[in-house]
């Protein structure tokens, strides 16, 4: 499962990143967030928070949409995973 999260604890924490989990069963969920493989830029328009992920596959390639800053007002923008798929 993907999905957006977000912390509290300060305002940079509070700004929504991409997350990651895994279920054998779909109810017992392991999160593994440090394998999302996808940050926030150092500049522009995803450097403050990437969010609500999208999938698309096309052949051995998995195409990942994603909104940037202030939820995709700054843009949206691809990343590709090349060996995701195999």
């Amino acid at each position: 499962m993907w999905y957006s999260t977000r912390g509290s604890a300060t305002k940079e924490a509070k700004n929504y990143v991409i997350g990651y989990a895994e279920s054998d069963d779909g109810i017992v969920w392991k999160r593994m967030d440090d394998e999302v493989g996808i940050e926030r830029s150092e500049s522009g328009w995803d450097s403050e928070m990437i969010c609500y992920p999208s999938f698309f596959p096309y052949g051995d390639l998995l195409y990942m949409f994603y909104s940037g800053n202030q939820v995709g007002k700054g843009g949206i923008g691809y990343a590709i995973s090349e060996n995701f798929l195999r």
